[in-house]
């Protein structure tokens, strides 16, 4: 049991003296006996707080079966008032106890919070609300019902449930806690032990209402007997309801040429890992500054990775793939076949999904923008579905929401790399297959087991979700029904990559025709030589005329997991193919995204985005054609050759170097290795996830604490002075800062001096714009300073546009190692506010830029 109590916020005894009077009982080891520690004492006290002195580990490895059954019975301590207060007290006495509380009637959720809050491990409690086993701030919270399911009470025979609960230790486990939990069914004339249908209703109930329905599956048992229904709950030492640690394990890469071995371990990236071995095998010196991102140099090659896109894949390609509408658009302009259906933007439209639902019959219902299955519905049939999973996806969507016509068939990944699809995919329906003994939920813990052999599918377990519990309830089955031998029973319908399916390599036999119009379909979206789509078909051997398929989905971000470490069949290496095609010279034919013949380009939007409409207009004063797909985001098209631009944005951004950019910590590692000059005292923090939580604010307020004038920044945004001295103005600044950096908040020495913007393009500094009051009445920048922008921006490779933010501390003086610092750079300028200094010279810096971009890309291509 950990010794520290972080995570649990100070409590105000006051704030909670209007409690219902209760007990607390202390049960120290010598009171437990071979069946457990009785949690069922003092029946008559309304709230129980059992106190397990004894440090677990010692309780645990004692063995309950020497404990002597001889001592006198627990003393029980009237509570009167702040019970709250007196468990904060109980645990700041002993901190490596075992806390556990049992509320004999409803508790609403702010009181179990508090519980939790004053350091109980174990919150039980009785009521009228669902059953359901869950984890508030990582503490394991059982609420039981005192409801017979399925019974229909009378006067005068009412039922309720009689719960005898115990703790004892685990048998199959050591440092492992089981937790007991034995109902019978009562009247005042007597009692009756449950059914199996009843318990079976129970569990399921409980496993719906929990928030983590992987863990409950996996530790919670249940069954019934001739004295009552039971639930059994597998808990760590501490209370808590987590997995047991995985035994250390390593695979060995099955795929041609390879030798490694990787480690089986869930909190391990498959993709960054796997490239990494790949570029180790070809020579390259790598370096991993975040698990994400790998930097590799070998001789004059040098590339740079956030997941598997380089700097050479799109930031424009990967906006145009996360959409789905957008995508979606492109592919149909291609003349690539899509679902049938419609992109709506408008939430009230609900009306014409359900006009379009009479059309189409079956339905999937998905937001535009979400990744990894979130927020998707399929199947849909009917007006009351399509409303639930209109909302489903809504309230997650920022765009709008897909609503297409359900393609059945076979779902696969076509992994292409260039003009070559270089593997393909396939996700079949969880099945799981009966064997007479076996519970589904015992052949569903089986099959994760077998998934935790693999380094990509042991962070992807199969998972009884709410649709699926249904779809089970419909067939008359529950997590607690035994199949028959031979039973094969679908798990889910759908084959999402994250949804527990068995993942199949089926490259060697698919159609050729598929795999070109894979091809067809990666090269619609302009400079994305690299992406994975998701494809269905009725019969993949056939041809693609002869059998009908569709696109669904374009991936920029291809999970090289899923080639590389296959459940069944040939492991594959598109990990290698990707390094090569960064290596190679850029190819004219991942520029060629021009429309299919007869196809009418997109509109200029009524109200488009001003940055990508001002580059639009240049281009199409170059002589391009615009395309436009979104009111941030265009194609332009001439002479064969396709470039697009989103906000300021082109196919020469990379996308490693703006996700580079906009992470702090990696930014800051990035520009103190090449050299620039970056704020002192640095050091990152992972951000509250929450206002009420100030764990990692507390340890930066420390740390602030040790500067003279510190200060905090999010992503590649400004600084901001913070006073360490005073802890609820930190904090303020904390939450207010974290909410704008996912990936944490930087606390180091503010940056002084005079704060000027430098706009950098294609590698040349070429607007330099006062922004502090300083430095608006400083005299001109020293030209020094413009290296350094140019240095600090070419640090993240793949950057065709940037500003950078410079402190100087003179302005007029030579760059010289502690007069200046580079706090950010950044990779969406707002192009308007140098427009005014460029100008001054003559030119328009939106011109200036359109040129050079197509400049460079002519150049790269070989067409100048």
């Amino acid at each position: 049991m950990s010794d520290s109590t972080e995570g649990r916020r100070p409590i105000d005894p006051a704030a909670h003296s209007s409690t219902p009077a209760a007990s607390v009982v202390e049960v120290h080891p010598r009171f437990l006996d071979e069946s457990g520690l009785s949690l069922s004492a003092a029946a008559g006290s309304d709230l129980l707080l059992t106190l397990v002195t004894a440090r677990a580990e010692s309780l645990l490895a004692s063995g309950l079966a020497r404990l002597t059954r001889r001592s006198a019975p627990p003393r029980t301590v009237p509570l009167t008032d702040a019970p709250v207060a007196r468990i904060a007290a109980a645990r700041a006495r002993d901190p490596k106890s075992l806390l556990v509380v049992h509320q004999r009637s409803e508790t609403p959720d702010a009181i179990v919070d508090d519980l939790v809050g004053a350091g109980a491990d174990l919150v039980i409690t009785t009521g009228a609300h669902e059953s359901s086993i869950s984890s508030v701030r990582g503490r394991t919270v059982v609420r039981l019902t005192a409801d017979v399911p399925g019974s229909a009470p009378h006067e005068g025979d009412e039922e309720t449930l009689q719960w005898d609960l115990r703790l004892s230790r685990s048998a199959s486990a050591k440092n492992r806690l089981l937790l007991h939990l034995d109902a019978r069914a009562v009247t005042q004339r007597g009692g009756r032990p449950l059914t199996s249908d009843e318990t079976a209703r129970i569990y399921t109930d409980a496993l719906q209402e929990s928030d983590r329905m992987q863990q409950f599956l996996e530790l919670v048992d249940g069954w019934a007997d001739e004295s009552a229904g039971h639930l059994t709950v597998d808990l760590t030492a501490s209370g808590a309801l987590e997995l047991p640690p995985l035994p250390p394990a390593s695979v060995q890469a099955g795929w041609e040429g390879s030798s490694a071995r990787f480690d089986v371990d869930p909190s391990l990236l498959a993709t960054p890992r796997i490239l990494r071995s790949e570029l180790t095998r070809r020579g390259f010196r790598v370096k991993a500054p975040t698990a994400n991102y790998t930097h590799a140099q070998r001789s004059d090659d040098t590339i740079d990775y956030y997941f598997s896109n380089s700097h050479r894949a799109p930031q424009t390609a990967v906006r145009a793939a996360a959409d789905k509408g957008v995508a979606r658009a492109i592919l149909a302009r291609a003349g690539v076949p899509v679902a049938d259906g419609h992109f709506f933007s408008d939430r009230a439209r609900i009306a014409d999904a359900e006009a379009l639902l009479g059309t189409l019959g079956a339905v999937v219902v998905k937001p535009a923008d979400a990744g990894h299955g979130n927020g998707v519905t399929v199947g849909v049939r009917t007006a009351q579905e399509l409303r639930t999973a209109w909302d489903t996806a809504f309230d997650i969507a920022r765009s709008g929401v897909l609503v297409e016509r359900h393609v059945t068939g076979v779902e696969a990944r076509f992994m292409v790399v260039g003009d070559t699809c270089v593997s393909v995919s396939c996700a079949r329906p969880p099945r799981i297959v009966g064997d007479g003994r076996q519970t589904i939920r015992q052949l569903i813990t089986a099959l994760n087991d077998v998934r935790r052999g693999n380094p990509l599918l042991v962070s992807r377990p199969l998972v009884l979700d709410g649709g699926r519990i249904e779809r089970m309830r419909a067939h008359g089955f529950t997590p607690l029904t035994v199949l028959p031998a031979g039973h094969e029973y679908d798990v889910a319908t759908d084959s999402s990559w994250y949804g527990g399916t068995t993942t199949q390599d089926i490259t060697d036999e698919v159609h050729p025709s598929y795999t070109d119009a894979a091809v067809r379909a990666v090269r619609a979206i302009p400079g994305l030589a690299v992406a994975g789509l998701d494809v269905i078909m009725e019969d993949f051997t056939e041809p693609a005329d002869r059998s009908p398929f569709a696109v669904l989905e374009v991936n920029s971000q291809p999970g090289l997991g899923l080639p590389h470490f296959p459940m069944i069949g040939a492991a594959r290496n598109p990990a290698g193919a990707l390094i090569d095609a960064d290596l190679a010279p850029r190819r004219s034919a991942d520029f060629s995204a021009v429309p299919a013949p007869g196809t009418v380009p997109g509109p200029r939007p009524a109200a488009p985005h001003a940055t990508t409409a001002a580059i639009g207009a240049e281009l199409e004063r170059l002589g391009f054609d615009l395309d436009w797909f979104a009111d941030d985001y265009l194609h332009a098209h001439r002479d064969g050759i396709s470039t697009a631009v989103w906000k300021t944005y082109t196919t020469l951004s990379g996308k490693s170097a703006a996700s580079a950019a906009q992470h702090a910590a990696l930014s800051h590692r990035l520009l103190a290795r090449a050299g620039v000059a970056v704020p002192r005292s640095w050091k990152s923090f992972n951000r509250d996830a929450t206002a009420a939580r100030f764990r990692n604010g507390r340890d930066a307020l420390a740390y602030a604490a040790t500067l003279s004038s510190p200060a905090l920044q999010a992503a590649n945004r400004d600084y901001v002075p913070v006073d360490a001295t005073d802890e609820e103005a930190f904090r303020s600044v904390w939450h207010r800062v974290g909410r704008s950096g996912r990936r944490g908040v930087a606390v180091a020495e503010a940056p002084v001096g005079a704060r000027f913007h430098v706009l950098v393009m294609h590698d040349a500094a070429r607007s330099v714009r006062p922004v502090s009051a300083e430095a608006r009445s400083a005299p001109a920048v020293h030209p020094s300073y413009l290296e350094v922008a140019r240095r600090a921006c070419a640090a993240f490779r793949g950057l065709e546009l940037a500003e950078v933010v410079l402190h100087l501390e003179d302005p007029a003086a030579p760059a010289a190692p502690g007069n200046h610092v580079v706090s950010a750079v950044r990779t969406t300028p707002d192009l308007r506010k140098h427009q005014a200094i460029v100008e001054s010279e003559g030119r328009s810096v939106f011109q200036e830029f359109a040129e050079g971009h197509v400049e460079q890309l002519l150049e790269e291509l070989g067409r100048n």
